[in-house]
């Protein structure tokens, strides 16, 4: 099971969400921590439904993991 990120990693975050949003107010940022596995499905749900978010963060360890191989 992949982890979520550590309390402390998603308390930085979101202090860097906060500093984000207080520089540029026109923009809304939200943190929404999800499982690695599931993010192939929920982005292609996500642009099927034409609702995706604009950017995601999967973590730079973790970048290759989250694809699938055949063969």
């Amino acid at each position: 099971m992949v982890d979520l990120g550590t309390a402390d990693e998603l308390t930085r975050y979101e202090e860097f969400n906060k500093d984000f949003m207080k520089r540029h107010p026109d923009i809304k940022v939200t943190l929404q921590p999800s499982r690695l596995r599931r993010l192939p499905l929920q982005a292609a749900r996500a642009a099927h439904e034409q609702h995706g978010s604009d950017v995601f963060y999967v973590g730079d360890d973790k970048i290759g993991s989250s694809s699938t191989r055949s063969g």
